[in-house]
């Protein structure tokens, strides 16, 4: 092998580890940032009523209503449900919190980059005592 030819060889296996760490970092880099995203997105399970309802597992780690959240949102057209339809579906509210709002149920840790705060499902009755308005809030 001429020392053209070696020196040839040399510049292309590094050209190659060079691009196999550079990609291998974008990759890592991409994971840290974004990985909450998917990991939010593959554990996500359909809803359950008596799983929602209990109150002992909703309140502990993995979270189930907070898995169960974006498919009981999608699945169920809450707006112009009466209180005991809410009931006889989701259980009794946790607490009265975000002001006026009549439904409170704790769904978990906020989903993001940085989970320091929770994330509550909350309902609001018109005076008619339908749901007018649903939103998943953080505190």
């Amino acid at each position: 092998m001429s020392t053209q030819e070696s020196v040839n060889e040399r510049t292309r296996i590094l050209s190659w580890v060079l691009s196999i760490l550079f990609i291998g970092t974008i990759i890592c880099i991409a994971y840290f940032f974004f990985g909450h995203i998917l990991k939010d997105y593959l554990q996500r399970t359909e809803f359950n009523s008596e799983i929602w309802k209990d109150t002992k597992t909703a309140h502990n780690p993995p979270y189930p209503r907070l898995r169960m959240v974006d498919d009981l949102l999608r699945r169920n057209e809450l707006i112009g449900m009466n209180r005991e339809e809410v009931v006889a579906l989701l259980g009794e509210r946790d607490q009265k919190r975000f002001g006026e709002c009549d439904f409170v149920y704790f769904l978990g840790p906020q989903r993001s980059f940085i989970s320091i705060d929770s994330e509550w499902l909350t309902m609001k009755l018109n005076p008619e005592g339908y749901i007018c308005e649903v939103l998943v809030l953080t505190d």
